[in-house]
This record gives structure tokens, C-alpha cells and sequence, in this order.
């Protein structure tokens, strides 16, 4: 219950709301960066993952509406922390 508990307040907080505007603008600036080199990109493609870059509002929306999705998926077929 100490894990989901914790992971609740992650998803309360949000990491936007905890991190100072210029520091993010920071991090989306170097990201952007690292995506557009082709050694970057090819160490995600050898991991099997799909690179991909976008602003943070739209990443905060995916990651809201991930979340919701698999609360949802979690509670239908009964999963229950161990």
C-alpha cells in the first residue's frame, strides 16, 4: 500500500507543477537536441523504442491520459498490489 500510495502522489504532483519554468525550458531545449542526432535516435532504435519529441504540455497530456487508461484497464480485470 506504501508503493501505490506513493505512486498516487507522483500522479497528484505532477513533475511540471515541482520543476521551475526555465529549468524545463532547459530540459525540452536539450532534449529537442539530442533528437536530432542520429546517435541518439539509433540507441533508442536498437533498444526497440520509438523516439519521439514533443513540447511538455502535449507530454503532460499523454502522460495524464496514459494514466487514466490504465487505472481503468487496472481496475476492470482486478489487479491488485502485492
Amino acid at each position: 500500500m506504501r508503493r501505490l500510495a506513493r505512486l498516487r502522489a507522483v500522479r497528484r504532483c505532477g513533475w511540471p507543477e515541482r520543476i521551475q519554468p526555465p529549468s524545463i525550458e532547459r530540459i525540452r531545449t536539450e532534449l529537442k537536441r539530442a533528437m536530432a542526432q542520429p546517435e541518439i535516435v539509433d540507441k533508442f532504435v536498437q533498444g526497440s523504442l520509438v523516439p519521439a519529441y514533443s513540447a511538455p504540455d502535449v507530454f503532460e497530456t499523454q502522460v495524464r491520459s496514459d494514466v487514466e487508461r490504465f487505472e481503468r484497464l487496472v481496475k476492470a480485470i482486478g489487479i491488485q498490489l502485492q
